[in-house]
């Protein structure tokens, strides 16, 4: 007997009026007009099955902080960095934990059911660390929740951030994140990739540094510049899960294929970060191109990556 059958349902692919059996949890069969019994039986009516959406770039301990403290007035990225800092000092385990919990049940319901989230290591208290730490565990049984250990103010920019990252992954932290764009220099960007892949190499985790063009100036020089084994291994280790080295928002097209290249070289991997970047933002324009056409034109640089449009 069929666990669950799902009948007359319209798969991505443009495939229609199909039927999907489900046992031991595990998609079994896609056909038309599945024979037998099920213990359960879901009719789509024509509508849409799909795998569960990801979110591979999130900051779950500010989620529905709107207007706290304030109203980001200039909509930009660094007033947002200030308002966070300005909210950190007011922040309670419980109003954490009572928010995330809300968008958590809020992206189940949109069929969102894996997400890796940033969290903010910068905080001495680690506040907001151990109350993801504590949703990680609730939502466990239907949402997969991924946490980086992010300095959100630099981790050589920010006193003692270094040190309050790896306390976070002594606690279960499961990735390491850095902002090699938001330090002091170019210089100390550099070098914070450089801690941050030698700490992950060291702990056998991932790495998720990201951000805008300069981040990607960073890594390329960062990346050109490897001459120890334990970076090697570090930088390899990360490229090969996914996303984290993220090749995301400006400078794609421009420095995509110079860091592809060394990537390349070391037996990496990389990827285009999460669709709504990709989707979102136009290809041309005063930003510089971005969107599907930059991830299109890095495909194929690099063994084994891909473009998000790509199967």
């Amino acid at each position: 007997m069929i666990d669950l059958l799902v009948r007359n349902a319209n798969l991505p692919d443009g495939r229609e009026k199909l039927d999907i059996a489900v046992n031991a949890g595990r998609i079994t069969e896609v056909a038309p007009h599945i024979a037998g019994e099920a213990r359960e039986t879901l009719d789509a009516a024509g509508q849409l099955v799909s795998p569960p959406f990801v979110d591979a770039h999130f900051h779950m301990d500010a989620t529905l902080s709107y207007g706290l403290p304030r109203i980001n007035q200039s909509g930009t990225l660094l007033e947002g960095i200030a308002l966070w800092g300005e909210l950190k000092p007011q922040l309670t385990f419980e109003a954490i934990v009572e928010r995330a919990m809300t968008y958590c049940d809020w992206a189940v319901a949109k069929g969102l059911l894996a997400i890796r989230s940033h969290v903010d290591v910068c905080d001495p208290r680690l506040l907001a660390v151990e109350a993801l730490l504590d949703v990680k565990k609730r939502v466990a049984p239907y949402l997969d929740l991924q946490l980086v250990a992010f300095p959100q103010d630099g981790v050589l920019r920010s006193p003692g951030a270094l040190a309050n990252l790896e306390r976070a992954l002594e606690l279960g932290v499961e990735v390491v994140g850095g902002i090699p764009h938001f330090e002091r220099t170019m210089a100390d960007g550099a070098e914070s990739v450089r801690l941050l892949c030698e700490l992950a190499a060291r702990r056998g985790l991932r790495v998720d540094a990201g951000g805008g063009e300069r981040c990607l100036h960073v890594f390329a020089l960062r990346l050109a510049g490897v001459d120890t084994q334990i970076e090697r291994r570090a930088l390899v280790h990360a490229c090969n899960q996914g996303p984290e080295v993220r090749f995301a928002e400006r400078g794609l097209q421009r420095l995509g294929e110079p860091v592809g290249q060394v990537v390349a070289q070391l037996g990496g991997q990389a990827g285009a970060v999460d669709a709504g970047r990709l989707h979102g933002h136009r290809e041309g324009g005063p930003a510089g191109p971005r969107g599907h056409r930059c991830a299109r034109r890095m495909a194929g640089r690099i063994p084994g990556e891909r473009a998000a449009d790509q199967p």
